[in-house]
């Protein structure tokens, strides 16, 4: 006879820290995954990061894990990636500099989450994934560098967007903004003018901030 554990049911809070261009770190506080970092650091003028974020990597008590988007350096730092060996999965351009890649697959069956690629469109990429992350019930689609949004006909039942600016201008512009219960902006200059930053379901994050993501 099954015995059930009281804690089977117990529902985890789900946040994730923003740390700077499309870099995020999602954490139940036991399981851990990086989105986009690490990246190099002020890389084509984009933000720059506290050296904090990177030492901290080596100080998870149980294996992490990092998914890219693409392998341009505001996305992707090949070093660090690479004098770490970090469990990394990705696109082409991953695939070529990492030293301990996993495909997509095999990262699905190593946390409580599930990862769905889309390969789209960004200039001068060799090949650039978006992302549905889906994790205690709650979607999430990952749009990194892409400004198209014609992914998201392929794609049902999204909770929150997270988005870089020209991705969101599509959005808004297709007057699909509602369709979200949370819209988390990313990738955007630090003196940058922002649409619809009063939006009531935007989120235009500092650097450190950390967003619960299915409250």
């Amino acid at each position: 006879m099954h015995k059930t554990n009281i804690n089977e049911n117990i529902k985890k809070t789900l946040v994730a820290k923003f740390i700077g261009n499309c870099g995020f770190c999602f954490t139940d506080e036991v399981d851990c995954l990086y989105i986009d970092f690490p990246y190099v650091s002020g890389a084509y003028g984009f933000m720059s990061f506290d050296a904090r974020h990177l030492e901290a990597l080596s100080r998870h008590e149980k294996e992490v894990y990092f998914l890219f988007t693409h392998a341009h350096d505001d996305h992707f730092n090949r070093k660090e990636v690479r004098s770490q060996k970090l469990k990394t999965a990705g696109p082409f351009g991953i695939r070529c500099y990492a030293n301990n890649y996993i495909t997509i697959d095999q990262l699905n069956k190593s946390g409580p989450w599930h990862i769905t690629a889309f390969k789209t469109t960004h200039a001068l990429c060799i090949e650039h994934y978006s992302y549905v992350l889906e994790w205690y019930g709650t979607r999430i689609f990952i749009s990194g560098d892409t400004k198209d949004i014609s992914v998201l006909k392929k794609i049902n039942n999204i909770d929150i967007l997270i988005s870089n600016p020209l991705f969101l201008k599509e959005i808004v512009k297709a007057k699909r903004i509602n369709d979200f219960k949370k819209i988390i902006l990313c990738h955007f200059r630090t003196k940058s003018k922002i649409a619809h930053k009063t939006h009531k379901k935007l989120i235009v994050p500092k650097q450190g901030k950390t967003i619960i993501l299915n409250a």
